[in-house]
């Protein structure tokens, strides 16, 4: 048939009216419910030179302020060490620069993530190998002070390999999953789709790299059994105990639900699209 060019025939038309599986119009990630935070690099009119109010960030400026799309408010700030606004390097889109040294830019605490049912997803390139650097983390209870003793989700490249991968630890510190077994190689300057699903049991973590699913094997430790309270911020490109990441940042979504594997693909395939992934 023709669903996958997105134009059917009249009979294929009826046949879904009938079994009321009529495809729904995706717009952006507002068409999924859910949806907690979404930084959009390649809109300026979100990035803005000051933490409140000031101006917008003009071509190799400093982004003290990325707002948040997604209706909530969750603005990501820094007063000191921010990353730039780099114009038409992707597509013909802007993203945002992380130097790899000390750029940060984070949220305030965010209640909706008080959740164990998480979808992210982050778009982003490495923009150099052999080098550790944490894209996104979303951080609980005193997590500067006590690193790795609170649960936290986190996306991260690593060093090694030129390899990206998930983990997360729960409120004993135990890694719930084990890092080392969860990764895919990914190449310095390529721009790539990452994220990861928890479920609501917290018993499902995955890691995905585009359309590339890659089931995450639970540690010793188990599977996720805390529920996440006094959510404190999400870091993107470092986190407040460091490992800031050399890397471009484009895009930032996060989901407080475990989203169906129809939803995920329907952000994938509009995350593909509009940055020019193949």
């Amino acid at each position: 048939n023709s669903a996958a060019s997105g134009v059917w025939n009249l009979r294929e038309a009826e046949a879904l009216k009938r079994a009321g599986t009529w495809p729904r119009a995706f717009e952006g990630p507002t068409s999924v419910s859910g949806l907690q935070l979404w930084l959009d690099a390649a809109d300026a009119s979100t990035l803005f030179n000051a933490t409140t109010g000031g101006s917008l960030v003009a071509a190799d400026g400093t982004i003290k302020r990325w707002e948040d799309k997604s209706g909530n408010g969750n603005h990501a700030t820094e007063a000191t060490n921010a990353p730039i606004r780099k114009t038409g390097v992707f597509n013909g889109r802007d993203i945002v620069r992380f130097d790899g040294t000390d750029d940060i830019l984070a949220t305030g605490a965010i209640s909706a993530l008080n959740s164990l049912a998480m979808t992210h997803f982050c778009v982003c390139c490495q923009r150099a190998t052999g080098t550790v650097g944490r894209l996104l983390a979303i951080e609980y209870g005193d997590f500067a002070a006590n690193h790795g003793l609170e649960l936290s989700f986190n996306l991260s490249i690593v060093n090694s390999n030129a390899t990206a991968l998930s983990f997360s630890r729960n409120s004993t510190g135990v890694a719930i999953v084990t890092p080392q077994i969860n990764r895919f190689a990914i190449s310095a300057n390529t721009l790539f789709v990452i994220g990861n699903t928890i479920s609501a049991a917290g018993g499902i973590t995955e890691l995905f790299n585009r359309n590339t699913s890659t089931n995450m094997a639970a540690s010793s430790g188990g599977n996720v059994v805390d529920t996440p309270s006094l959510h404190e911020r999400v870091s993107i490109g470092n986190s407040t105990v460091g490992t800031p990441v050399n890397a471009d940042i484009c895009e930032v979504i996060i989901y407080n639900t475990h989203l169906s594997t129809n939803d995920r693909n329907l952000v994938i395939d509009y995350l593909m699209a509009k940055w020019g992934i193949t």
